[in-house]
């Protein structure tokens, strides 16, 4: 369909060669936080009619069970521009005991990490509080990934990234660990163009070595760089490889990586940083401009694709595109569709076969008639077969300026949410998108669980009808809060999505932590 276009699709203009196009929306949301050596959401449920099947794939909080959360980051660490810290938010009334095991290497030399080293350590988290863990900016640069063990259920965990853009701006990224470690996982999108990277971390939790093999689709090739195959992982070790390093210039990518012996967690930092050349779509002989495309994103890969993918209405929609990333990972080619959930049969959904081991985009707004702009969107395959999908966010600055950031699928919709690693700040506002894709509305409840007390303050109550959305700014309940945790319930199964929006800096978004009893 001419609908599936290239993925920097801009709402008001468009690139002017199919490369170009593909660039400015490829950047999965690839990151910008110019960390020189070392720069610097998961899967869902579906819907049909407004009803959501398939298993979530991102992190449940199971209430009455403990579980290990990995965070693979990539996380930097030592000196640098940049800061890493972990967020634990415990929504239970008890304290709950932690084992926090940080390991840690240093930056990829021949696009392969080297050097290891393993730290452990034993704290606690009060009862509906968070906790908050820094982690280290001495010694030499590197990343990090980390495992929390806890005695009890009821947790939540969050990575996070603070630095700035190459212009100086704040950037903070943000995104839920998991709860799986698998012998598969797979990062939907990215970009190695111009000065893109991505910055693959292959994290091992358990106490066995993993040998991983990495291979890269560029939408219609599939390779498997040498440097990347028999990748030893070691025990409760962390290797972080260097896309740009062996696959050159490529404005759209995907990435599946497979253990042959042991599982990882595979997590992503991805940079963008390209110029292009747009020209208006309204005007003939519009003169082309040069436009510089950046971004950061931190994502944690899903460990096996799903058939159905939801994800909330999109925030702050003034000069706002999305482009939805489908990649298959499979051997046999799926048709797949992107609707808004619930009407079904109202609006027609777009439709495109993606090729096995490629990349299709689905750009929106597509068609007066499609429905699909800045609203929820569910993506469907067909047939129950996995997909793997991202959603690209381009904010139109200036005429010389684009944001893009990267958001994977949620999981949902449920009635209850954790939002770990909430921030605001005299520099950093917080926004919280909640949506109600049923058909029955519902009242929707948020409260702070603040940092380092067992207090919970209730910011608001609202009400939502069926099929709409809304935007919760904190900053108009909340004041100068620089690390607080939020816990979102509902009288109905809802979505919800948290936005890190640096004043003057670059913006983030991040899914929620949806809870199960």
């Amino acid at each position: 369909m001419k609908e599936a276009v290239g993925r920097r699709k801009h709402v008001s203009r468009v690139a002017r060669d199919q490369r170009l196009r593909a660039l400015l929306g490829v950047a999965l949301g690839l990151a910008l936080l110019v960390i020189v050596n070392a720069v610097v959401r998961q899967p869902s449920g579906g819907a049909a009619g407004g009803q959501f099947v398939g298993a979530p794939s991102l992190p449940v909080v199971q209430m009455t069970k403990p579980g290990d959360w990995r965070c693979p980051g990539p996380l930097p660490v030592g000196a640098g521009k940049e800061s890493s810290r972990i967020s634990i938010v415990n929504i239970g009334t008890s304290a709950v005991n932690l084992l926090v095991v940080v390991s840690r290497t240093g930056l990829p030399r021949g696009g392969v990490s080297s050097g290891a080293s393993i730290s452990r350590a034993r704290f606690q988290v009060g009862g509906e509080a968070q906790a908050v863990l820094p982690l280290t900016t001495r010694g030499p640069a590197g990343f990090a990934a980390v495992t929390i063990k806890a005695d009890a259920g009821g947790i939540g965990v969050g990575e996070s990234i603070v630095g700035g853009s190459a212009a100086g701006a704040p950037v903070e990224l943000s995104s839920p660990c998991s709860l799986v470690a698998a012998a598969q996982g797979y990062v939907p999108t990215g970009s190695t163009y111009g000065g893109s990277d991505v910055r693959l971390s292959l994290y091992d939790p358990d106490a066995t070595p993993a040998v991983v093999n990495v291979s890269v689709s560029t939408g219609t090739t599939l390779t498997s760089p040498p440097a990347f195959q028999g990748v030893v992982v070691p025990a409760t070790g962390l290797v972080v490889l260097d896309l740009h390093r062996w696959v050159f210039d490529q404005s759209s990518l995907a990435v599946t990586a497979t253990a042959v012996s042991g599982v990882v967690v595979v997590g992503a930092l991805e940079l963008t940083s390209e110029t292009v050349e747009v020209t208006s779509r309204s005007a003939a002989g519009h003169p082309i401009s040069h436009v510089r495309v950046i971004g950061s994103s931190l994502l944690v890969g899903p460990a096996r694709g799903l058939s159905h993918w939801a994800f909330a209405a999109m925030q702050s929609r003034k000069g706002v595109a999305s482009t939805f990333s489908v990649y298959n990972p499979g051997k046999r080619p799926v048709s797949v569709s992107v609707a808004p959930p619930g009407r079904a049969g109202i609006v027609a959904a777009l439709t495109e076969d993606v090729p096995a081991g490629g990349i299709v985009d689905f750009a929106t707004p597509v068609t007066g008639k499609s429905g699909l702009g800045t609203g929820s969107v569910v993506i469907s395959a067909k047939g129950g077969m996995p997909v793997v999908v991202a959603r690209l966010t381009t904010r139109y600055r200036t005429r010389f300026l684009e944001d893009i950031d990267a958001t994977p699928g949620t999981a949902g919709p449920r009635d209850e949410w954790l939002l770990p690693g909430a921030s605001l700040t005299s520099r950093i506002d917080d926004v919280v998108t909640i949506e109600d894709p049923g058909t029955e509305g519902s009242t929707v409840t948020l409260l702070e669980l603040t940092h380092g007390t067992a207090a919970r303050s209730r910011l608001e109550v609202v009400d939502l009808s069926a099929g709409s959305e809304l935007e919760v700014n904190l900053g108009s309940v909340l004041k100068n809060t620089p690390l607080f945790a939020l816990s979102v319930s509902a009288s109905v199964p809802i979505l919800v999505e948290q936005q890190l929006t640096p004043r003057g800096g670059l913006t983030a978004a991040a899914g929620g932590i949806p809870v199960l009893g």
